[in-house]
């Protein structure tokens, strides 16, 4: 992509990426250069970012602008602040960052892979405050258009001779499952599993969140006690219902707490939606894009899981469903 590039390109890209001599005041303007920013940048810009990028590519290079991440914080609702496990990092990259990342190239990519994840940095913002410059000593960059690629790649070397029991992985979430006629059996081969798994994460410096771990055990029976699991010498609990990607799984696998969350969601969003959905001049196909656009997704995520259940459990999305078509096409509730 970068051959035929002469000395003019190649100057251009200096100049536009050598914005000052002065290191701290190049690292805000680049970090100032915004992805609605870039929408309005004239033709004259656009025409030379592909010569800024063809000058990474063919230099091998990497501004530190854009390894830099700006991690933002919102709190969770209707959880104390003063503990900072209640919020939830955002980590938003720089655009061109992001642009520079969707280039096709194939001899120079661990090259380049190895210098756009040496020496990035992070530093956290809240409201107006912004901390120090930190260095990413472990994981890779959130906010990333590679971020799946890259975390393939970093967790191909997880255990994965874990005899009769199977391992799930989706983005950064875990799940260790074992089946066996015995729930003895099971909990034997569930903390031989993590004792693995524990010491994989602590060679590549990471660190289990064990408030959010929990175990549940899927049986008919009534089982009074569990065995002790312990991970990282914090006891695991025993939950009779675990959330993996969105679905709620019980331990009777009866779906009815899924159902119920899922309606709870879906009302939530049919409350933000009411006012436009009861606009008399918004034409009715308008309104059938919001709805399937806005909460059908949220009403038939995952249903080919649990839609084999229990009619009588999935009565309350029915009811819910009725509920948004009278709203959105002002029929009357039948007596």
């Amino acid at each position: 992509m970068y051959n035929g590039l002469g000395q003019t390109a190649t100057r251009q890209a200096t100049l536009a990426l050598t914005l000052n001599s002065d290191q701290k005041v190049q690292t805000t303007l680049l970090r100032m250069i915004t992805n609605q920013a870039i929408k309005m940048f004239p033709n004259a810009a656009v025409d030379c970012l592909p010569e800024i990028f063809n000058a990474c590519l063919q230099h091998q290079h990497s501004p530190k602008a854009w390894k830099e991440a700006r991690v933002i914080v919102v709190p969770k609702a209707g959880k104390p602040l003063r503990d900072l496990a209640n919020y939830h990092p955002i980590s938003p990259q720089s655009g061109l960052s992001k642009l520079f990342e969707k280039l096709k190239f194939s001899s120079y990519l661990v090259n380049l892979l190895t210098i756009y994840l040496e020496e990035c940095t992070f530093h956290v913002a809240m409201r107006e405050e912004c901390s120090t410059v930190c260095l990413i000593l472990a994981g890779v960059p959130q906010g990333s258009i590679l971020l799946l690629f890259l975390s393939n790649i970093f967790t191909n070397d997880i255990p994965k001779d874990l005899k009769k029991k199977d391992l799930a992985l989706y983005a950064d979430d875990i799940a260790v499952i074992s089946q066996s006629f015995s729930e003895k059996e099971v909990e034997k081969n569930l903390e031989s599993s993590l004792s693995k798994i524990s010491g994989w994460y602590s060679d590549w410096r990471m660190i289990f969140n064990t408030s959010k771990s929990s175990a549940t055990l899927f049986t008919r029976k009534q089982i009074k006690k569990h065995a002790l699991i312990r991970l990282n010498g914090e006891e695991i609990k025993w939950e009779s219902s675990s959330s993996y990607s969105g679905v709620t799984l019980d331990s009777k696998l009866s779906w009815r707490n899924h159902i119920k969350k899922t309606c709870q969601s879906a009302a939530t969003k049919l409350a933000a939606l009411y006012l436009l959905l009861r606009t008399k001049s918004m034409p009715m196909l308008s309104k059938v894009d919001e709805v399937t656009a806005m909460i059908r997704p949220t009403m038939t995520y995952a249903s080919p899981v649990w839609s084999g259940c229990k009619p009588e459990y999935q009565k309350p999305l029915q009811t819910l469903q009725n509920k948004v078509l009278r709203i959105a096409t002002g029929a009357p509730c039948f007596a």
